[in-house]
């Protein structure tokens, strides 16, 4: 059964998740909410990792760089799920207009 409170939508966006002191592990963001992403890897962090999570979404000729703090809360044989962590009235106007502009979607 799925318990999300928010809808999750597919984008085509790449996405960087670093701990401090450590290098990027990169991959694809699966799909995105207000609340959290699945990003899809080879490489792994281990359940609770705390992380910057940088997405990086195409606005036409442009790209427009998004980072927000998460932790890793599941993973499985595509990659992680990860939280993101309570955002400032700012980050959570930022990635609204992303999701909505992306797709159309507006994020409550």
């Amino acid at each position: 059964m799925d318990n999300r409170i928010h809808r999750r939508i597919t984008i085509k966006a790449a996405v960087a998740l670093t701990v401090e002191g450590g290098r990027p592990i990169h991959g694809w963001i699966k799909n995105i909410s207000i609340s959290g992403l699945h990003v899809r890897t080879d490489e792994f962090l281990p359940l609770g990792t705390r992380c910057k999570v940088t997405l990086v979404v195409r606005e036409g000729d442009a790209r427009r760089r998004l980072t927000l703090d998460g932790t890793v809360k599941r993973r499985d044989a595509e990659g992680m799920g990860v939280q993101f962590s309570p955002l400032s009235d700012d980050m959570k106007r930022d990635l609204s207009l992303v999701l909505l502009e992306t797709h159309g979607i507006p994020q409550p």
